[in-house]
């Protein structure tokens, strides 16, 4: 997960990538992803990580380098 480090600096989402990668990462992920959807509001922070579970799914599935959008 060390190719992802910029994903929490441009989102600034702590810990999410350590979390993930600590965890069960498609158990971690699907339970994102599942309590997001459940939730009737979505704070910011909410929403950040959500956007980060699913870029680190798309970066994998699809190959694709979030690099550009990280922040200098």
């Amino acid at each position: 997960m060390a190719g992802f480090e910029h994903l929490l600096k441009s989102y600034n989402v702590r810990d999410e990538l350590d979390d993930i990668a600590s965890a069960d990462p498609p158990a971690y992920l699907r339970r994102c992803f599942a309590e997001g959807l459940s939730a009737s509001e979505l704070p910011r922070a909410r929403i950040q990580q959500l956007a980060v579970c699913g870029m680190v799914l798309d970066s994998i599935l699809n190959d694709r380098d979030y690099d550009s959008l990280s922040r200098s």
